[in-house]
């Protein structure tokens, strides 16, 4: 037999073969904890730099949840206010040709310019602007779950805390189906 010759991989190259090789085999799509493990410890890795590595993951999925429910709002709320700009809109054309004047050129110029600065807004997802519109979203979000969460320890029958908090989880999940559904 001839002996195979020594190849030699880039970190990076290693891992895009070992996780495409990882896809082939895998037959069930999942792999529990301790198999994670044994498999870590068989490439040289700690248990320590597995958990911490579960752990950014975990929170990078969180963040993209925080982030993707911050672009749903944003742009449901420019939804509706474009919304109101059509109907009301609408209504003072069909009240000024009725009346054969031209005033409503008045409310539609302004109230655009005002749109086309929310639909930049909602619709941008860079820049200075945009993290400030999300860490103060993000803080408004934190306290009215702190919020229900205090209300819900504050009364003396637990029933009504409970009730606070399914209404509020309740609110979630049907935001989370009209997401969906949209």
């Amino acid at each position: 037999m001839q002996e195979a010759e020594q190849r030699f991989f880039t970190d990076e190259e290693a891992e895009q073969i070992l996780q495409r090789a990882s896809a082939i085999s895998a037959s069930s799509g999942t792999i529990n904890y301790e198999r994670l493990l044994l498999t870590a410890a068989e490439l040289g890795i700690s248990q320590e730099a597995v958990e911490l590595a579960q752990e950014q993951i975990a929170a990078d999925n969180r963040e993209l949840g925080y982030t993707t429910e911050f672009l749903l709002h944003q742009r449901q709320q420019f939804f509706a206010n474009l919304t109101s700009y059509l109907f009301v809109n609408g209504f003072l054309v069909l009240t000024n040709i009725a009346a054969k004047q031209t005033w409503s050129i008045f409310p539609i110029v302004i109230w655009g310019v005002f749109l086309a600065l929310h639909a930049l807004a909602a619709f941008k997802t860079s820049g200075l602007l945009y993290k400030n519109a999300y860490s103060n979203w993000k803080g408004r979000k934190a306290r009215s779950v702190t919020e229900v969460h205090t209300l819900a320890g504050e009364h003396e029958d637990p029933r009504r805390g409970q009730l606070l908090i399914g209404i509020h989880s309740i609110r979630r999940v049907q935001a989370n189906k009209r997401q969906i559904n949209s």
